[in-house]
């Protein structure tokens, strides 16, 4: 334990300017999908290994912004929307979102980096996880082998569930995103991390009970199945964009100096917003489910998941 305090530390110590939800937030998100999808066909693990995906949930913030993997890894938590829409706005191109990384990234050199890549991330860790699951689906793996797979796909399930749960924060889908370009500076960490906590702490009633409720309502409602991943990506971080004038508008009505009296102002947007990225999650993670999963003595937990790289730049011919 002491180690995987010491091995946190240096990450702990990089600029928060990218996290979203906080430690806490992506955590119930994960965990509130797991058990959304856990009744589905050759799902009832996912009941089980709940607790590792909340903590692999948190494992891009908190394992993959070393100072080595930092550079690559931290544009891919955002869409700040509102450049991308400048940008492409007057673009002839059909279905640009479509691209992948590469080839939007030439497609529209004006769009960097710093302006997000979170769709692009999700979709290829998605890729990644397909194969895994045709590997799960398959016959004839040996346990040892099943096992390896299991928890490679576990690792990185739990990582789209935390850039999903991004999308689902309404200061992570704008260039306002730390309030500066409203007189607002500092409301990014205090909504995400400062006012979750504190409805963590509430009585009687607890964060993930609540958002396990509202989950699953929603989830009984949804009609996400017939819409592509990139449509469910799109979706998701329209409806975050749609509740951001009411965060800024609560934040400057009442200040931060009474937590209990912001949290009021700001509870059901916080509530609706992380219950809605455990529905999308789950949508996301059913899709690649109905395999079987073996239990026997799988002790398998990835204390410290080795970075999935990003696709390579493409190197330009001299």
């Amino acid at each position: 334990m002491k180690l995987w305090i010491l091995t946190l530390i240096p990450a702990l110590a990089l600029p928060c300017t990218s996290f979203a939800w906080g430690k806490r937030g992506h955590a119930v998100v994960c965990e509130a999908a797991s058990l959304l999808v856990s009744p589905e066909p050759k799902s009832e693990f996912m009941r089980g290994s709940s607790y590792d995906l909340a903590y692999y949930c948190n494992v891009p913030d908190l394992v993959w912004k070393k100072p080595k993997t930092y550079k690559v890894e931290w544009f891919n938590h955002f869409m700040d929307l509102e450049i991308f829409e400048r940008e492409m706005k007057d673009t002839p191109r059909e279905k640009p979102f479509e691209l992948d990384r590469n080839a939007f990234n030439e497609a529209f050199p004006k769009i960097k980096n710093e302006a997000g890549r979170a769709w692009w991330r999700i979709r290829e860790l998605d890729h990644r996880l397909e194969g895994l699951t045709q590997k799960l689906r398959g016959d004839g793996l040996k346990k040892d082998k099943r096992h390896e797979l299991q928890a490679d796909w576990l690792v990185t399930a739990g990582a789209i569930g935390h850039y999903v749960a991004d999308l689902a924060q309404p200061l992570h889908v704008t260039e306002n995103f730390d309030g500066q370009l409203t007189s607002q500076k500092g409301i990014h960490s205090f909504f995400e991390d400062a006012l979750v906590d504190e409805l963590f702490g509430e009585a009687p009633s607890t964060l993930e009970a609540d958002i396990r409720k509202l989950a699953r309502e929603k989830w009984a409602k949804a009609t996400l199945k017939e819409k592509t991943l990139l449509e469910l990506l799109e979706s998701l971080s329209r409806a975050s964009g749609e509740a951001l004038k009411p965060v800024l508008a609560a934040d400057q009505k009442t200040g931060r100096s009474d937590r209990k009296k912001a949290l009021d102002a700001q509870r059901s947007v916080i509530l609706d917003r992380l219950s809605e990225g455990a529905v999308y999650l789950a949508e996301i993670w059913r899709r690649r489910l109905g395999w079987d999963f073996n239990g026997e003595k799988f002790y398998r937990f990835e204390g410290q998941p080795k970075f999935i790289e990003p696709p390579a730049p493409n190197q330009k011919k001299k």
